[in-house]
């Protein structure tokens, strides 16, 4: 259990509040917050929830997964000699290379590209990590802040109205440094899908008669 696992449940009243009041009371005109929610689309409740869904752990294990399937093929036992002569033994033999090439090959093959897949996955696990530790630091000081005991104790006299202001401004400065992390995220994830691999299909492409049996000569069992 990682910090925002623990800190989430903790921190839901007061996410509860901010988000209460931004879509109750508002926020200064000129506040920040308002090009953040526009970017971000979700409000400060909203992405500590999706955030703590999150699970690295899934996507880690998701790569050893392909790591290990990459291994089976690398590992996969294929004759490449036939025990026999002729037309069909040349075919067989062109067509063992051809499949331990699209394997195993030392070019472009399957084990190479569920290796690229697994080092693409565990970008993906080190960016949902990320952000839950950048997201739990943020939380937690947000919690502690004077923004919060403004904003709390504010929303416990909601008949004060003198205090209001101050509680629209408290709710704007937490929301608007909560979504400033999804913000950083979001580019930080464009740069994960920039740097991709090529994880496209990988075809197998045979240049071999379509009639083994369609050439002369004795075929001779060993």
């Amino acid at each position: 259990m990682d910090a925002l696992a623990q800190l989430a449940p903790v921190a839901a009243p007061l996410l509860r509040e901010v988000d209460t009041a931004l879509l109750t009371l508002g926020a200064p005109p000129t506040h920040p917050v308002w090009r953040a929610l526009g970017r971000v689309g979700a409000t400060p409740a909203d992405v500590v929830a999706f955030v703590a869904d999150l699970e690295p752990a899934r996507l880690r294990a998701a790569a050893e997964a392909l790591r290990a399937q990459a291994a089976a093929y690398e590992q996969a036992s294929l004759p490449l000699d036939a025990p026999w002569e002729g037309e069909t033994a040349r075919h067989y033999r062109a067509a063992a290379a051809a499949a331990h090439e699209h394997l195993a090959g030392d070019g472009a093959s399957l084990a190479a590209r569920l290796r690229a897949q697994a080092s693409y996955v565990d970008s993906w696990a080190e960016w949902q990590q990320a952000l839950r530790d950048d997201l739990a630091r943020v939380l937690a000081r947000a919690m502690t802040s004077s923004q919060a005991v403004t904003l709390r104790s504010q929303l416990a006299r909601p008949t004060e109205v003198d205090g209001l202001p101050a509680a629209v401004q408290a709710a704007a400065d937490i929301a608007v440094v909560l979504l400033g992390v999804a913000e950083d995220a979001a580019a930080a994830g464009r740069d994960v899908i920039r740097a991709a691999p090529d994880l496209d299909e990988l075809p197998y492409r045979e240049s071999l008669p379509s009639d083994p049996l369609a050439g002369s000569g004795p075929i001779r069992v060993e």
